[in-house]
């Protein structure tokens, strides 16, 4: 009976042994540290769960005072000149060799045909292009200097033009009578002193 105690209890405590030889006992509360074969630490396992210690961000809200999202280009503090619209006056174009001249027309018969009175010619100032001064010479003196008494004081009043002189012939223009060839040379003489004094 002994023997077969000692045997019951030598297989109980074998076969106890072997079960705690494949599954270890573990001592303490979860807390507690549980044995390893090497007595090491085991490695934590990474957790999917956020962090309780994790700070929270802040979610993007949109701002009320939005930032343009161009700055404008700088600008200095020197302002552009405005260009000048102003329109320039026009000089009235003078006539071409103006200024004062004095001129001495050709001298030119006061022919009758049967009879000369002599020669004409006239003496002439011009200023920008208009007469301002003439006077009827003729030689021999006759009395054709009736007729210059008219014609220059005449012509001094811008009565005439150049313009008009040119354009006419001289038995065209005006006249004295009585001293009608010596008009004609004067005025045949005034055209050509117009012509060199180049109007």
């Amino acid at each position: 009976m002994k023997k077969r105690f000692f045997l019951i209890t030598t297989g109980t405590i074998g076969g106890l042994g072997a079960v705690l030889a494949v599954t270890p006992p573990q001592f303490g509360g979860a807390g507690g540290l549980a044995a390893t074969d090497q007595g090491s630490t085991p490695a934590p396992k990474k957790s999917t769960a956020p962090s309780a210690t994790a700070t929270a961000q802040p979610s993007a809200t949109k701002s009320s005072n939005p930032k343009p999202s161009q700055s404008a280009p700088a600008t200095n503090n020197q302002s552009t000149p405005t260009p000048d619209t102003t329109p320039t006056p026009t000089p009235t174009p003078k006539p071409q060799n103006a200024g004062v001249k004095t001129v001495i027309g050709d001298p030119f018969e006061a022919d009758e045909g049967r009879r000369s009175w002599g020669t004409v010619r006239v003496k002439v100032t011009f200023t920008d292009g208009a007469i301002t001064s003439i006077t009827g010479i003729q030689s021999p003196t006759s009395r054709g200097q009736m007729a210059f008494n008219q014609l220059d004081p005449y012509i001094e009043a811008q009565k005439i033009n150049t313009a008009t002189i040119k354009s006419k012939n001289a038995n065209a223009l005006p006249y004295v009578s009585g001293a009608s060839y010596t008009c004609i040379a004067y005025w045949d003489s005034l055209k050509t002193a117009i012509e060199k004094a180049g109007f």
